[in-house]
C-alpha cells in the first residue's frame, strides 16, 4: 500500500449502496482511497482478521439497529486501531452520538453525502483514531512509568520525601517512615520541618533526630507531582561513613604522629604517585627539607635516585613488597648505603605506596671495625705462641712454671674479658659500649706481649702450651639455660660483667660477686644451681669459698675458673669441684663444659 493511499473497507449489504459510495470517492483527487467491499458482518469479520493491518477505515452501513449496534460495539473492542465510520439510512440524532459516545469516528446520513465531506470525514476519522491510539499508547507508558518510579522509591535505601511548595509532605518510602519514625500516612499532609528553598547541588547536612551521633546529609531536586510543582527531598544517613571517615583520619594521626619521631626515614606515595607524607628523617637521610617535596611528584624530588625510583616503579606495577640494600646519594653528593623496604597498600581502593629507608653506613663501619679487630686480635695471639714456645725452651722448669703462672694469670684476664666482648658485640644491640671495652683489653694484651719479648731464653715446654687457646675457635651452639640459677665470682670486674650479661643471654638466671666473701653475703639471699668461681681473689680465695659453702651445706654445682697452675695442696682440694676451667675459654666451650655438669647432675638425681 502507497503511503498516500487510504485503504477502505466498505460493509454493506446493498450493491447500490456500494456504487454510490464507491462512485463518490472516485471523484476525490487527493488522496487515492481504495475501496474493499464485504457485504454481510461475518465476511466483514473475517476480512479485517486477515487484513487488519492494511485497513485505515471501515465504513459500516447500518440497515438494522438492534443487529447493528453488537456488530459495531464488537469491531471497537476486537480492532481497536482501525477507524469506524457508521452509514445510516435514517437521521437518528440520538443514535449518533451512542454511536460517537462508543468510539465511532464519524456518522454519515446517506442523503447528505459530498465529495467534500466525505473526503473530510475519512481523513478526520483516519488522523482521530491515530490521535487516540497514540494517547492510549501515552497513557499505557505513563502508566508503566509511574509503577516503576514507584518500585524504585519504595526499593530506595535513602528516606525519600515529597514535599510542596508549603513544606507539606505529599509522600514517603518506607525508609523515610524508619528514619521519622512515622508511618506513610502519618507523613502525609505533615509539616517537613526542614527548610527547603531550592534544589541544592551539593548535599547539606541536616538534623532529624535527637541522636547527636546521627548525621544525615539531604539533597533536593525540583519535580512536578501530581501536576504542582513540588521538591524530592533525598535524605541519606552517613553515620558510618562519617565514623569511617573519623576512624581513618584518627588512624592516619597516629601514623603521622609515628612516623615523625621514628629514626628511619618514611615517605607515603599517594594513588597519583605524588608524595603524601615524609617524616623528618627523610631530610636528614637526603639533606633536603622535608616539607617542601610534599604533594611534588614522587619521581620529579627523587629522579636522579635511580636504585630507589627502580624499585618503586616495580612496586606500582604490582610486584610483591620490595625489600633490598641500595646506596642513595644525598644533597651535598655523598653516597650513603640504606635498608629500603616498599610496600603496598588501599585507601578509598586507590593504590599506595610506604617506603622505609634506614641508614646502614654506621653498621657497616662496627662491622668494618670488628673484622680490624679480629684481625689484631689474630697477630697478637700469633705473637703469644711465639713467646710460648720460647718459654718451653727453658732449662729449670721450677722457674718456669713460676713464671708461667704469672704470665698465664696476667694473660687470661684481659684474653677472657676481650673474648666475652667480642661475643656480646655479635649478639647484643649496646655493640658500641662492648667494642670500646674490647679494645681497651686489646691494647691490655699489646703491653703485655711488648714486655714478653724481652724474653729469649726459654727452652724447655711447660703446661702453658694447653693453656694459650684460638679465641675463634668455635662449635655448633650450646643448649640454652632454661632458667638454671648461677652465681659467678671474679674479681676482675671486665670479666664478672660479660659473663653475666652472656649467661643472661643463654637463659640462664645469673648473679655475680667480687670475691669469697661478697659471695656468701650474696648466698645469704639467693639459692643457686651452680657456682662458677675464680681462684685467686682478694679477702677470700676460691677455694677458701669452696670449703666454707660445702661445710654450710651448699649441694649445688660448682666449677672453678683459673689462669694458671696451682699449689699442691690448693689443686686437691679444688679438684673436689665438678670441674676446672683454664682461662682464656671460649664461651661456647664453656658453656658445653656448664651443660656437661648439670647433666650429671640430673643423672644422678
Amino acid at each position: 500500500m502507497s503511503m498516500d493511499e487510504v485503504r477502505l473497507l466498505f460493509v454493506a449489504s446493498s450493491k447500490e449502496q456500494m456504487i454510490a459510495v464507491n462512485t463518490l470517492i472516485h471523484k476525490i483527487d487527493t488522496p487515492h482511497f481504495r475501496l474493499d467491499w464485504v457485504v454481510d458482518d461475518q465476511k466483514a469479520l473475517a476480512h479485517l482478521d486477515e487484513f487488519r493491518h492494511h485497513i485505515d477505515v471501515v465504513i459500516y452501513t447500518l440497515a438494522d439497529r438492534e443487529k447493528g449496534m453488537p456488530t459495531i460495539t464488537g469491531m471497537l473492542e476486537r480492532f481497536p486501531e482501525l477507524a469506524l465510520i457508521v452509514l445510516q439510512d435514517f437521521e437518528h440524532p440520538a443514535s449518533a452520538m451512542e454511536l460517537i459516545e462508543k468510539g465511532v469516528q464519524d456518522v454519515w446520513q446517506k442523503e447528505n453525502l459530498t465529495v467534500a465531506g466525505v473526503r473530510d470525514s475519512i481523513l478526520f476519522a483516519r488522523a482521530r483514531q491515530k490521535q487516540a491510539i497514540m494517547l492510549r499508547e501515552e497513557a499505557h507508558d505513563s502508566s508503566l512509568l509511574k509503577q516503576r518510579l514507584n518500585s524504585i522509591i519504595h526499593n530506595d535505601q535513602d528516606a525519600l520525601l515529597v514535599v510542596d511548595q508549603n513544606g507539606m509532605i505529599l509522600f514517603s518510602n518506607p525508609p523515610a517512615e524508619k528514619l521519622f519514625k512515622r508511618s506513610a500516612p502519618e507523613l502525609f499532609g505533615a509539616v517537613f520541618g526542614i527548610p527547603v528553598t531550592g534544589p541544592d547541588s551539593k548535599p547539606a547536612a541536616v538534623t532529624v533526630t535527637d541522636d547527636p551521633g546521627k548525621h544525615i546529609e539531604m539533597s533536593v531536586t525540583m519535580i512536578w507531582w501530581e501536576k504542582q510543582k513540588a521538591w524530592l527531598c533525598r535524605l541519606r544517613d552517613m553515620t558510618r561513613y562519617h565514623m569511617a571517615q573519623e576512624m581513618m583520619k584518627e588512624n592516619e594521626e597516629k601514623f603521622q604522629a609515628i612516623a615523625a619521631g621514628a629514626r628511619d626515614a618514611i615517605i607515603h606515595i599517594n594513588e597519583l604517585q605524588n608524595i603524601a607524607f615524609v617524616n623528618d628523617a627523610v631530610a636528614t637521610l637526603f639533606g633536603e627539607s622535608g616539607a617542601s617535596v610534599l604533594n611534588k611528584p614522587f619521581y620529579e624530588v627523587f629522579g636522579r635516585q635511580t636504585d630507589l625510583t627502580d624499585l618503586v616503579g616495580q612496586a606500582w606495577e604490582g610486584q610483591q613488597d620490595q625489600q633490598k640494600e641500595i646506596h642513595i646519594v644525598r644533597g651535598d653528593g655523598s653516597v650513603l648505603p640504606v635498608d629500603i623496604s616498599i610496600s603496598a597498600f588501599k585507601r578509598r581502593g586507590k593504590r599506595q605506596l610506604v617506603c622505609i629507608l634506614r641508614d646502614i653506613s654506621e653498621r657497616q663501619r662496627t662491622q668494618f671495625q670488628l673484622m680490624q679487630t679480629q684481625s689484631e686480635l689474630k697477630e697478637a695471639l700469633q705473637s703469644l705462641k711465639a713467646n710460648q714456645r720460647k718459654m718451653m725452651q727453658m732449662e729449670k722448669l721450677n722457674s718456669v712454671k713460676e713464671l708461667a703462672g704469672a704470665l698465664a694469670h696476667e694473660f687470661a684476664q684481659p684474653l677472657q674479658a676481650l673474648y666475652n666482648y667480642l661475643h656480646l658485640i655479635q649478639t647484643s644491640d649496646a655493640h658500641e659500649v662492648y667494642f670500646q671495652k674490647s679494645r681497651e683489653m686489646l691494647n691490655r694484651i699489646s703491653d703485655l706481649t711488648g714486655s714478653l719479648k724481652n724474653i729469649t731464653s726459654l727452652r724447655k715446654k711447660d703446661y702453658l702450651d694447653s693453656q694459650i687457646i684460638d679465641l675463634f675457635a668455635s662449635s655448633d651452639p650450646i643448649s640454652f639455660g632454661n632458667g638454671t640459677r648461677v652465681l659467678i665470682i671474679d674479681d676482675e670486674q671486665e670479666i664478672l660483667e660479660t659473663l653475666i650479661d652472656i649467661f643472661n643471654n643463654a637463659g640462664y638466671i645469673c648473679r655475680g660477686a667480687a670475691d669469697g666473701q661478697d659471695a656468701l653475703e650474696v648466698m645469704e639471699m639467693a639459692e643457686f644451681d651452680l657456682i662458677i668461681s675464680d681462684v685467686m681473689m682478694p679477702r677470700m680465695s676460691g677455694p677458701t669459698f669452696f670449703r666454707r659453702v660445702r661445710e654450710q651445706g651448699y649441694e649445688g654445682r660448682f666449677i672453678f675458673l683459673t689462669g694458671y697452675e696451682h699449689p699442691d695442696e690448693e689443686r686437691s682440694l679444688m679438684e673436689q669441684a665438678d670441674a676446672v676451667i683454664h682461662k682464656p675459654v671460649s664461651f661456647n666451650e664453656l658453656l658445653s663444659k656448664v651443660d656437661s655438669v648439670l647433666l650429671k647432675s640430673a643423672v644422678k638425681v
